[in-house]
């Protein structure tokens, strides 16, 4: 009989498993909830959430109730990517689970012996968007996860996302290189007007082609899941960088939304495809917009009128025929019939080659929004009261996701509990210390704010919780010590210890944090 109830639990267990993942309790996969508009927003997202139906059978107790997800910090493979994989093919039931219980989900890096009090968990949120995020003078070459669906095997392969100088993030904005040898030759001629016959063909019947692979839409798809289940649902912690804000109007509108811009060239030099990707750039430069950028401009403006003195700068770079030719750019892959990818473009036609280029960027912007989107609202359902109370206002989905880049001090300074040792005086150099950086960083986007930074070294996040401090516990430990060694951050408990060698002076005490959080490893010893 024995034997019998354990073979009667195995079955029940596995075809369990095949049914509707379930909340872990009553939360829906929620942390605490806050008071006010931005607490009922959320409770709203949770009320509508409906995890995916899994039919993967298992027999695996732990995967079916207490999954837990092993990213590597440093690894070939992204922590988008790890995390994509882990909620998508290797146990899915993770989704639906309380990401803020320690006991029906976990979260652990490897090789690493933090303890899972919810700091990795803040850890897992800013890392996996930031790990997608393309670094500051990075080459946009190799960038295979977009341009081609198939991700290498170099993490830095894998980006999706770029910052601009506002520091907000936009989809990738690329190139496509097509190298002339793949149709040299007569055999190449032939498969190049075969394949442009398919392409009309195409377009004839089921409208125009992608501009970015499947496989790549479905990773901007499940990055759109990620930031209403991460940063809304979950009630763990903020986006550690922000998004442009045409992508919340895109979210909140169900598409991608075109920008609005103000007259800037003349009427008759203005191209509206261009129009688009300088009010999503917020910037003219050749830089950003290549041919349809100024022509030259020094960016001093008259402080009465506000318009830019150099008259350059309100004449784009496609109607000047000296710079045109000095150019000597290339049709590639826009060629029209009858050019070839190498050939030269001639002034006759730099208008309609600056629109080309300028409507396929809008469609590398607007393809993987409209993929975002979708997968927003697989999460949070366009049914949902969470819309209704947000009645069109996409500033406060912006603030939900990323909330304030701010660190409220004051709300910090009450909350941290000191342990022994403190003087009046080294507290007084640790606030002073705070104040600088916060000062010094005022200007800057939240990922390089020195203050900021410190925060996400000893709790994982670049921002305050959620919640706010009051209902967080913070530590600061003085570590007994003569010499000014680096400080130590233990984001599993929101703990900070500082050396009291480097409580001498506030200059002192800044350069060892400067020092101190400059590697990816968040001080864990």
């Amino acid at each position: 009989m024995t034997c019998f109830y354990r073979v009667a639990a195995v079955v029940c267990a596995y075809y369990a498993s095949a049914y509707r993942v379930q909340h872990s309790d009553g939360m829906q996969g929620m942390g605490m909830l806050q008071a006010g508009p931005e607490g009922d927003l959320r409770a709203a997202a949770v009320k509508s959430f409906k995890p995916p139906t899994v039919w993967m059978p298992t027999i695996d107790f732990q995967k079916l109730f207490f999954p837990r997800i092993e990213l590597e910090r440093h690894s070939n493979t992204s922590v988008f990517e790890q995390t994509r994989s882990f909620m998508e093919e290797d146990n899915p039931r993770g989704w639906a689970k309380n990401w803020s219980s320690t006991i029906g989900f976990g979260v652990g890096f490897k090789n690493e012996s933090g303890v899972d009090a919810q700091g990795l968990r803040k850890e897992w949120l800013s890392l996996c968007l930031q790990s997608i995020v393309m670094p500051e003078g990075h080459e946009k070459a190799g960038l295979e996860c977009i341009k081609s669906g198939s991700c290498g095997a170099d993490a830095g392969t894998q980006y999706l996302l770029e910052a601009l100088p506002t520091g907000e993030l936009i989809p990738i904005r690329w190139e496509e290189e097509e190298a002339e040898s793949k149709w040299s030759g007569r055999v190449g001629s032939v498969l190049k007007f075969a394949y442009g016959a398919y392409d009309k063909a195409y377009e004839t019947v089921l409208g125009a082609k992608a501009s970015i692979p499947y496989a790549a839409r479905k990773r901007f798809k499940f990055l759109g899941k990620w930031l209403a289940r991460a940063y809304i649902i979950s009630g763990l912690g903020y986006a550690p960088m922000g998004l442009h804000s045409l992508i919340y109007k895109s979210l909140l509108a169900g598409h991608a939304v075109a920008p609005e811009s103000e007259p800037f060239y003349s009427e008759e030099d203005t191209i509206p495809a261009c129009e688009k990707m300088a009010a999503i750039a917020q910037r003219r430069s050749p830089q950003e917009l290549q041919s349809y950028g100024w022509l030259s401009c020094d960016e001093i403006k008259d402080p009465e009128t506000g318009k830019y003195t150099q008259p350059s700068c309100y004449k784009p770079i496609y109607k000047d025929e000296m710079m045109w030719d000095a150019l000597y750019l290339a049709w590639g892959p826009l060629a029209p019939d009858g050019a070839k990818a190498d050939d030269t473009v001639p002034f006759a036609q730099a208008r309609e080659f600056t629109e080309l280029r300028c409507e396929e960027s809008w469609k590398r912007f607007e393809e993987p929004v409209n993929s975002m989107v979708e997968g927003f609202h697989e999460v949070i359902p366009s049914d949902s009261e969470f819309y209704n109370l947000l009645n069109g206002n996409s500033e406060t989905l912006g603030h939900l996701i990323e909330g304030n880049s701010e660190v409220d001090l004051d709300e910090l300074w009450e909350a941290i509990e000191w342990g022994w040792g403190w003087t009046d005086e080294e507290q007084q150099v640790l606030r002073q210390a705070l104040e600088e950086m916060q000062e010094e960083g005022k200007d800057l986007p939240p990922v390089k704010r020195p203050l900021n930074k410190l925060l996400r070294f000893f709790t994982g996040s670049f921002k305050q919780p959620v919640e706010g401090w009051k209902n967080s516990k913070v530590e600061f430990v003085r570590k007994r010590t003569e010499r000014c060694i680096p400080l130590v951050g233990k984001t599993c408990f929101n703990e900070l210890r500082i050396p009291s060698g480097c409580l001498e002076s506030s200059h002192k005490l800044k350069e060892m944090i400067a020092e101190s959080v400059v590697t990816e490893d968040f001080g864990i010893e």
